[in-house]
């Protein structure tokens, strides 16, 4: 029974004690994306934007999509478009990134008494930094469009907290197998398209062919996705039943994902 707890707890003892660390490290994570670029840090607002006006011409100017149950103007579809998009964004950041972070800090792996395990852990507190500055984007541009807040964005916590241990073990697990096997930086790209271009980014489930939905629900973005367009464009409550299975899932991922970390790291610095 010890030995359970002892698991259960471990992840969350490790950020606690290294709270300084992974905070420190952090920050300069994020900086140092921006260093030596004439604007700075005003990249992170600069990038989100740009994402936005791109994609938003090419689906509703060149390919002439629209989007059901919402108005049919271009900052209608703009909103609905880049509600699924930070959410991809921050997915893909995470992902894309964990399967390099122990190969890219070789100097503080073969350090004997640094806390390897927490690299993941800044690697996703630099992800939600750049995903809360997307959702500063996405509610200032649908309040100049002329929506109005609902009550319940104050859910988006709640809505993104399963995504958040989904894609930490996720992280974990990537991190530890890319010390091994360095393909895995490359097919992290092919793995991130995989996960736009099956979710619902681009259109609404409700409406997509019923042979497909199974599919997208597989998606471990694809509920997130639905839930946030949910809070903020409609003002509906999460779907909570979904959202606790894929919870249940999401800490499946988180401690198993932390478990094989913690087996295979201490062959880190004979593979670097």
């Amino acid at each position: 029974m010890f030995n359970v707890v002892k698991i259960l707890v471990q992840p969350f003892s490790l950020f606690i004690h290294n709270k300084d660390l992974i905070l420190s490290m952090t920050k300069k994570d994020v900086i140092g994306r921006y260093r030596g670029s004439v604007l700075g840090i005003f990249w992170s607002f600069c990038t989100p934007l740009f994402m936005l006006g791109l994609y938003t011409f090419f689906f509703r100017f060149v390919f002439k999509a629209k989007w059901p149950d919402v108005g049919d103007t271009t900052a209608d579809y703009a909103v609905m478009l880049f509600a699924g998009l930070v959410i991809h964004a921050m997915a893909a950041d995470m992902i894309g990134r964990s399967a390099g972070v122990i190969v890219g800090n070789v100097n503080l792996v073969k350090k004997v008494v640094f806390p390897i395990a927490v690299l993941p852990w800044v690697t996703l507190l630099s992800s939600l930094f750049h995903l809360l500055v997307s959702m500063i984007v996405l509610i200032m541009f649908f309040l100049v469009s002329g929506g109005s807040i609902q009550w319940t964005l104050i859910l988006f916590p709640i809505v993104i907290l399963p995504m958040v241990f989904m894609f930490m073990g996720v992280a974990w697990f990537f991190a530890a197998l890319g010390a091994y096997l360095r393909d895995i930086e490359q097919i992290m790209g092919t793995l991130i398209t995989f996960l736009l271009f099956t979710s619902t980014v681009f259109f609404s489930i409700d409406h997509a062919p019923s042979a497909i939905k199974p599919i997208l629900l597989l998606n471990p973005i694809t509920q997130i996705i639905n839930d946030l367009r949910n809070i903020l464009v409609y003002g509906f409550l999460p779907d909570f039943s979904s959202l606790s299975i894929y919870f249940g899932f999401a800490l499946v991922s988180f401690y198993l994902g932390y478990m094989f970390f913690q087996k295979v790291q201490k062959g880190f610095s004979d593979v670097l």
